[in-house]
């Protein structure tokens, strides 16, 4: 989902520091510009970010862990060991957190990465990346694609940011934050997500919700789309669901079933995940992303 920016962006970007009167008339227009550049996406039949994951980095080997040069390398003080943390099923409803265990043949540590100086033209303005991720050790199949796999986001992300930096103007810049979660281990399945938002001179942009589930048995990344087994009833319940649990969501009131469905089913909007309480369930759109926690999943998963 993260191609550089619409027309549109750019426009509001470059037009960001004429004047504080203009403030909220660009605002207006970044928005109206970022709802069509999302339905021009819709039609564009570039390769999912699971497509891309699954065909380039299952089962090869390890690359190095220098994404590009001016990475931030991880070290012992910047490695974070959550082991401490566990969600624990006693709510109706997940809310993102870590599900960490220790009793499992492998483990997760989490790393940081912090890239600052991205390559501009002379006079453009600055961008700033700072993530955390998962790292994965111990007995596991294919623990170097697995790896590889999940760092994949932050290549993504280097170069959405990468093709957006140029259109900053001096005194703008274009921050971008991710936040990684392990929501899920066990012997057979491992769900990890990561939670991003972009900001532009602080004010938000921009925000995207990546889910990654991997078969700890083959060592494998599932396919999201195969999860579940969705058509326009079960959008029509998400629907129902999705109020009950977060309220009136304007944005949802506009989408026909269909649309909703055609969310749910597109790897490049949807978002799956398993969590303690079941799995997640939800989408990115336009202006944001939703999420539904689905404790009978189980009754939805495809036949085979």
């Amino acid at each position: 989902m993260k191609k550089g920016w619409s027309t549109g962006k750019i426009v509001g970007v470059t037009l960001g520091g004429i004047a504080a009167s203009l403030v909220l008339g660009i605002s207006f227009v970044i928005s109206v510009y970022q709802l069509s550049y999302f339905f021009e996406k819709m039609d564009q039949k570039s390769r999912s970010r699971y497509d891309r994951v699954l065909e380039e980095n299952s089962g090869q080997e390890r690359k190095e862990d220098d994404f590009s040069e001016g990475q931030k390398e991880p070290d012992e003080e910047e490695t974070e060991d959550f082991g401490g943390y566990s969600s624990q099923p006693d709510g109706e409803y997940y809310d993102f957190t870590n599900d960490i265990r220790s009793d499992l043949s492998y483990q997760v540590e989490f790393r940081s990465f912090l890239k600052n100086d991205f390559v501009t033209r002379e006079g453009a303005g600055a961008a700033v990346m700072e993530y955390s991720y998962p790292q994965i050790s111990g007995d596991a199949k294919n623990l170097d694609g697995i790896n590889d796999a999940l760092q994949e986001e932050l290549r993504i992300v280097e170069e959405h940011i990468a093709s957006s930096v140029d259109y900053l103007t001096g005194d703008e810049e274009y921050r971008f934050e991710g936040v990684g979660y392990v929501t899920y281990m066990s012997e057979k399945i491992l769900s990890v997500i990561y939670v991003e938002y972009g900001y532009l001179n602080g004010s938000y942009l921009e925000s995207y919700v990546v889910s990654y589930n991997v078969d700890m048995e083959t060592g494998m990344l599932m396919n999201n789309t195969h999860l579940l087994a969705v058509d326009d009833n079960f959008s029509v319940d998400f629907r129902k669901r999705c109020e009950l649990q977060n309220g009136v969501i304007e944005n949802l009131d506009y989408m026909s079933d269909q649309e909703i469905t055609y969310y749910l089913t597109d790897s490049d909007y949807l978002i799956i995940f398993y969590t303690p309480l079941g799995m997640e369930v939800g989408f990115n759109y336009y202006d944001g992303w939703v999420t539904v926690t689905y404790r009978d999943y189980e009754k939805y998963q495809k036949k085979f």
